[in-house]
């Protein structure tokens, strides 16, 4: 099963023109291919994380964790977008104001 991100991808190589196209496609498949061994890793690794902390923790409290760690990570998200936001809408009024000495 392919995930968003890889169908996007798939999309975008599938619309190219013809030129280069086989190689491009190859090419594609070839990124497909390690996104699948990435994630194969990274699930494994959480395998070996969750077995090995199963030893010292209960299962409820690694679900507590997980989640705690989802939370965490969903603020830090929110934090940082509020930044970008808040230094875009800076910038803006800064441009706003040198537009407005030039004139």
């Amino acid at each position: 099963m392919k995930t968003n991100g890889e169908q996007h991808l798939l999309c975008f190589f599938q619309d190219i023109s013809e030129k280069g196209r086989t190689d491009t496609l190859k090419k594609a498949k070839e990124m497909l291919e390690m996104a699948t061994q990435v994630k194969e890793q990274q699930l494994k690794l959480e395998q070996e994380y969750s077995q090995r902390i199963l030893k010292v923790i209960t299962s409820r409290q690694l679900n507590n964790l997980r989640k705690a760690e989802g939370d965490f990570k969903e603020m830090l998200l929110k934090r940082i977008r509020a930044e970008q936001m808040k230094r875009q809408q800076q910038r803006q009024r800064n441009d706003g104001r040198l537009n407005n000495r030039r004139n």
